[in-house]
């Protein structure tokens, strides 16, 4: 049986991120000094730089999903029934690893997802291990562990129908998302 694995990538999520929000400035001060005001407009700048980075990590992401939907870009896949990445998935992964390492104040989410072939449990304790081994392939290859982190949704957010094989292979997929 051959493994396919769509390479997508979602929409960057933005977390909450207001360095000193809702905290006052000083303590005993009533009102913001300008010292307070400056480290406000900072923080908003910082947040509004790493929007920025955010947004542009999201084009060149999109642009590596573009390669993989036109065929001139392997996605990432692994063995059938195994977390053993393919060779071919180097070239992909290559890509995003020069992403995250552009952008080191980006956090990296894997999310690994399986079509409905097996047991539900099978599928997401093997997409788990999936997208730990897409985890472990990263950070060997220069992106901090603490950067990435990898989650395993198994059967439990397909795209499309599992009753064409069609479906299943685009359910059968890894998806990269930087957020902050």
């Amino acid at each position: 049986m051959k493994t396919m694995s769509a390479f997508l990538v979602a929409p960057l999520v933005f977390t909450a991120l207001a360095a000193n929000a809702g905290q006052p400035q000083s303590q005993g001060s009533a009102s913001p000094t300008a010292a307070g005001q400056t480290t406000g407009a900072n923080g908003e700048r910082n947040i509004q730089a790493l929007q920025e980075q955010a947004n542009q990590a999201q084009a060149e992401i999109n642009q590596v999903k573009e390669m993989v939907a036109k065929d001139s870009l392997a996605p990432v896949t692994f063995k059938t029934g195994s977390a053993d990445l393919k060779a071919t998935s180097h070239p992909a992964l290559a890509k995003v690893i020069g992403i995250a390492k552009k952008y080191p104040n980006l956090k990296l989410r894997v999310e690994v997802h399986t079509n409905n072939i097996g047991h539900a449990d099978y599928n997401l304790t093997l997409s788990q291990h999936r997208a730990d081994a897409v985890k472990t392939y990263l950070s060997t290859h220069g992106i901090p562990p603490d950067q990435i982190i990898a989650i395993g949704f198994g059967v439990t957010q397909p795209i499309a129908s599992n009753s064409t094989p069609e479906g299943r292979n685009k359910n059968r997929r890894v998806e990269f998302i930087f957020f902050l």
